[in-house]
């Protein structure tokens, strides 16, 4: 009896997107890579030449995605050599994967599209011989055989690419708007391939108008953020988004999002945190705890994201995640810097406020940092209805101009930080 292979890496991606829909994404790159790295093993290959195409010998199912391998004639997965340019001018399919022919059994090589809600699908394919392509049917279960055709526009339309060169042709997906909770099967002829899938949930997760104030006590809520070595998947915890790399590249780290228990307990205001969330490192190649800016606005790994629909005041309790130096969580939304909530090796809150309208934001690192709180408020703060002269200090901190501690009595230009009571900072350069 043939079983299911789940790989314990992230072959389907599950995002939140700008307008608070849940997406479902099949990255077949990372699907490819998983066989390189040995992580999928029930593969035969590799063949051709060069040899880079393999066959599944088992079936491959990973979050809503199943691609159906029989042993009849099994499904292949392929660099695709040159890329085949996407029709929105910026993205392109370096892998495919390949029905190996027509699906010319009840089981044969489909892809099983398991929908959670109503919702769109995009499918980017192309063929590579005229008048073939593929029908979009439903299923009563994964693996059993089709109950009905949903739309066959593509059954013998798909865009057509030459094997190679492509002189500059470019794939077009196909969208289809699926009516409600279903599952969906691609039921491919012959001479295709499959450069990516997408399923968009109608309505999805996450803050609608209105509904901007959110808080996260990922130090303190055992129900919402278990103990954790860290997130292997994109993961939305009540609107709040936890990536551990952007799904479209490379390599993803194991860690990002490990939730632990602290040794001992930290406490600010009012709330004790017995755990600490942790990046477990920054959100771009590249970067240096120096960093005051990031070097880029849209992170590549290890962020954080949330919508909102207008001006907020976001306030962080956190830590840095070793030494005493300094270091920077940036708020972006991923093309401008919002701001950055700067820590050091003693627990504080860091606001930002912005002030721009309906958007995503997103918070990285440009150093490994500990959080325990986050809050997003409508509500004006207390850094927004107090000046600096206004608060009461409980100390003082110094820094040299590269972000390392330095003690008080140290002369020349440093960087005074004063932390209040309201467990705010501010910081100054100064000359001694």
């Amino acid at each position: 009896m043939k079983k299911f292979l789940l790989s314990v890496a992230v072959l389907a991606t599950t995002i939140l997107s700008a307008n608070a829909a849940v997406e479902h994404f099949l990255n077949v790159p990372l699907i490819y890579q998983d066989v390189i790295d040995g992580v999928i093993t029930q593969v035969a290959g590799p063949t051709g030449t060069p040899p880079t195409k393999y066959e599944f010998t088992n079936n491959v199912t990973q979050g809503i995605f199943t691609v159906w391998s029989p042993d009849s004639r099994r499904m292949r997965i392929d660099v695709q050599s040159p890329a085949v340019p996407w029709s929105n001018g910026t993205e392109s399919s370096t892998h495919r994967l390949e029905p190996n022919g027509s699906s010319n059994s009840s089981n044969g090589r489909k892809i099983y599209i398991n929908c959670p809600t109503a919702g769109t699908l995009t499918v980017g394919a192309w063929a590579t011989t005229a008048g073939r392509g593929y029908t979009l049917e439903s299923a009563g279960v994964i693996g059993g055989g089709t109950t009905g055709t949903l739309d066959a526009t593509y059954a013998a339309n798909l865009p057509l690419l030459p094997s190679s060169p492509y002189a500059g042709e470019e794939m077009t997906p196909q969208t289809f708007e699926i009516s409600e909770k279903m599952i969906v099967v691609l039921n491919p002829d012959a001479g295709i391939y499959y450069g990516f899938i997408k399923f968009v949930e109608k309505g999805g997760e996450g803050p609608g108008p209105g509904d901007d104030n959110h808080e996260w006590i990922v130090g303190n809520d055992l129900e919402n953020f278990p103990l954790t070595s860290g997130f292997a998947a994109v993961t939305n915890v009540k609107g709040l988004v936890i990536t551990p790399k952007n799904p479209m590249t490379g390599t993803i780290p194991t860690n990002m999002g490990e939730i632990e228990e602290t040794e001992t307990p930290k406490t600010f205001g009012d709330i004790t945190y017995p755990n600490r969330f942790k990046f477990n490192g920054a959100g771009y190649s590249g970067a240096s705890g120096l960093d005051e800016e990031p070097l880029v606005n849209m992170p590549t790994q290890r962020y954080l994201s949330f919508k909102v629909n207008g001006e907020v005041t976001i306030d962080i309790v956190g830590i840095v995640g070793g030494g005493s130096d300094p270091r920077n969580i940036f708020l972006t939304d991923g093309t401008n810097l919002i701001g950055k909530f700067t820590f050091s090796d003693e627990i504080s809150k860091e606001t930002v406020e912005y002030e721009g309208g309906e958007a995503m934001l997103y918070m990285f690192c440009n150093a490994a940092c500990n959080i325990y709180h986050i809050k997003v408020s409508t509500e004006p703060n207390a850094v927004k209805t107090l000046s600096v002269s206004d608060k009461i200090a409980i100390g003082v901190q110094y820094y040299d101009l590269l972000g390392r501690k330095v003690s008080a009595s140290t002369t020349g230009i440093i960087i005074e930080k004063s932390i209040y009571q309201d467990g705010t900072s501010s910081s100054k350069k100064v000359l001694k």
